[in-house]
């Protein structure tokens, strides 16, 4: 449910010797397990949304719409499709870029104020991102927003399969997109283990947990 008023922007609670939330931000290994799950979550994807264009499209889709096999007499021949290749990786990055445009959509909706931009957490997994800093938001919220991109882009991929003709054009965007939510899944697993009445504050690098009792003290300050 949206929230009639907006969150309000954030303030350091405490000092940095006692402070009143709670900080996470990947480590080196954590980024090296988000790289390996994500590549397992994209082939799961891959198997995932190849069944349901068999049961909802035009079959198991093959791999010409990428490589042409042919042969002539005892010689066999391999043409590549680099114009479909070049449009999957148009869509893969479309669909990355409203990815984060739907994130942004949701912090907007919930009172935020959204930033886009680009990283590479811990030098080793390039990400792009949208975040709101200075905005706290109720676990229910903070749900929503993160996984919102994985749940409409499946949807509306879902939805179009009937209309696709090469399938691979639209199974292999969605298994990216279903790979690249791994941060975003990790993050609603930590959100179950938060107690009720928790606000979250989501970082450029990071995520912030305000227990109830930093956010009383924080609407006590501010009221």
């Amino acid at each position: 449910m949206r929230s009639d008023t907006p969150p309000e922007p954030a303030e350091a609670v405490g000092n940095d010797n006692e402070r009143s939330y709670e900080e996470f931000q990947p480590t080196l290994w954590l980024s090296i397990v988000w790289t390996v799950l994500a590549t397992v979550m994209t082939i799961a994807g891959f198997i995932l949304f190849t069944v349901l264009y068999a049961v909802l499209g035009s079959g198991v889709p093959d791999g010409s719409a990428l490589v042409e096999t042919g042969s002539d007499g005892d010689a066999v021949y391999f043409t590549f499709r680099f114009g479909n290749m070049l449009l999957i990786l148009l869509l893969a990055f479309g669909v990355l870029v409203l990815h984060e445009a739907i994130h942004g959509a949701a912090f907007k909706y919930f009172g935020g104020r959204p930033t886009f931009g680009a990283t590479v957490i811990q030098k080793i997994l390039p990400a792009f991102y949208c975040s709101a800093p200075g905005y706290w938001f109720t676990r229910g919220q903070f749900a929503v927003i993160i996984l919102a991109p994985l749940v409409v882009i499946s949807l509306l991929g879902i939805a179009l399969m009937p209309f696709v003709d090469d399938g691979l054009l639209l199974v292999l965007p969605l298994a990216i997109n279903f790979g690249g939510a791994i941060g975003d899944l990790w993050m609603a697993g930590m959100l179950l283990r938060r107690e009720q009445g928790t606000m979250i504050e989501d970082l450029k690098d990071g995520l912030r947990f305000y227990p109830p009792e930093a956010h009383a003290s924080h609407n006590t300050t501010n009221g």
